[in-house]
């Protein structure tokens, strides 16, 4: 055991990686949870103002409800150019970012603004 402590011990150091990191894997978690139909997993990636603001846009309660109608409007080629989005840029200030998405084979380019909010990379 204790020749695994040092192994675990270096594993731990490396979670959580630098800040563009994480965004990156924030924004691939988002669009997974989407594409997989968890709308919670999906407003789990919102600040909460984003989620109030996010239902009220789409005439819904909830983020839930929003993103469950939002996600059945999109047509095949939506979701395939939703699929394909990449993260191309992340600019980093603190506890704000702005993340530049590109999509696969086009050159629709669209921006997202994300903040820390107690460790974690939320979009706002």
């Amino acid at each position: 055991m204790r020749r695994a402590l040092p192994v675990l011990v270096l594993a731990l150091a490396g979670c959580g990686g630098s800040d563009e990191e994480q965004i990156r894997d924030a924004v691939d978690d988002y669009r997974e949870a989407f594409l997989a139909g968890d709308a919670a997993g999906t407003c789990s990636h919102f600040t909460e103002k984003s989620r109030r603001e996010f239902a009220s846009s789409r005439g819904r309660a909830t983020c839930r409800d929003a993103i469950a109608a939002a996600r059945d409007e999109l047509s095949a080629e939506d979701r395939a150019e939703f699929r394909g989005l990449r993260v191309d840029r992340v600019k980093v200030d603190g506890d704000q970012a702005v993340v530049t998405l590109a999509a696969s084979g086009t050159r629709r380019v669209t921006g997202w603004r994300m903040v820390k909010i107690e460790g974690t990379w939320l979009l706002d």
